[in-house]
């Protein structure tokens, strides 16, 4: 038996709380890639002959995102 009678939620939730971290860390890495890949797009595709990522409605999405990361 792990722990004391009674105990098992709390002793569960320690062991988690070493997993959590890494997973939060994981979901930035791929929050800030799905980012960048999305920047790199941007500044690649062209409409109205320029990148799309001068139009300033792609560069206010392009910010809102980074700052949600």
């Amino acid at each position: 038996m792990l722990g004391q009678v009674g105990e098992g939620f709390k002793v569960a939730m320690v062991t988690l709380d070493g997993g959590r971290i890494g997973i939060a860390a994981q979901a930035v890495g791929i929050a800030q890639g799905a980012w960048d890949h999305a920047n790199k797009y941007a500044k690649e595709r062209k409409a109205f002959g320029k990148a799309v990522s001068q139009f300033e409605a792609i560069r206010f999405m392009l910010a809102d995102m980074q700052t949600e990361i």
